[in-house]
């Protein structure tokens, strides 16, 4: 072979290699592209999911502001206070958030209604000293009284007798809520609805701290404009109480 033959064949042999290294040089770019392309959908997946974690995060905190929100709506309240209402003669005792209204019974059983439902909420408040107060309904004129412990509905809150003389008769303001000198205990207002001098748990003990349901606020009642008319009232009731 002579060398003209020899030099065409090395140069025909770098060329079979130089194609083979670009055949897998492109192969490599190919899959690098595929490869990336990948890694892109991946990451948007992945951002999409993180996004949604957050989401149903911001949600969950959102709920939960809303539920401790409305738990602690009662202390924008805009009723008065028990501590500023000791120079009222006449008030409506409502709940602490103002739902519900004490209201006395057509029975005399005093219990927590629907504001708009509450027909004799209104009560005269007469001070026994600078402490201790009976609290006179003014649907029936007679003093709310708690039920003693030998009674079987021990703790009700009733009215009673028309003359203020018994420790069962006698409350007082403390703190944001009324306590009951007869019973010692606080008057707690259970399940929302029924108002007792006593704890949530059998055997009844009286219940000697606060809790959101012995908070109450207190509003001046309708009665307030018309003394005269309320003195009246008892007037009229000389007669039919015994000496």
């Amino acid at each position: 072979m002579s060398p003209t033959q020899r030099e065409g064949g090395r140069i025909q042999q770098r060329w079979g290699e130089e194609a083979a290294q670009g055949r897998a040089a492109g192969g490599w770019n190919k899959a690098g592209k595929v490869a990336s392309s990948s890694l892109a959908v991946c990451n948007t997946k992945r951002l999409l999911l993180e996004f949604f974690v957050f989401a149903v995060l911001l949600l969950w905190v959102f709920m939960m502001a809303h539920n401790l929100a409305s738990r602690f709506k009662p202390c924008f309240h805009e009723g008065m206070p028990v501590g500023r209402a000791a120079g009222n003669r006449f008030v409506i005792i409502k709940s602490w958030t103002g739902a519900t209204h004490w209201n006395a019974g057509v029975d005399g059983v005093l219990s927590a209604w629907r504001a708009g439902q509450a027909s004799n909420s209104s009560f005269h408040v007469e001070w026994q000293d600078k402490e201790w107060f009976c609290l006179r309904s003014l649907a029936d004129l007679r003093l709310v009284e708690v039920a003693p412990a030998d009674d079987p509905k021990k703790g009700v809150l009733r009215t009673g007798r028309f003359g203020c003389s018994q420790p069962a008769q006698l409350f007082s303001y403390r703190g944001h809520s009324i306590f009951s000198k007869g019973a010692g205990s606080y008057v707690n207002m259970r399940e929302q609805q029924n108002l007792r001098a006593h704890g949530d748990t059998l055997p009844w003990s009286p219940l000697l701290r606060e809790t959101r349901q012995t908070r109450v606020a207190v509003d001046n009642a309708p009665e307030a404009k018309d003394p005269e008319g309320f003195e009246r009232r008892l007037l009229g009731l000389l007669p039919r109480i015994p000496p």
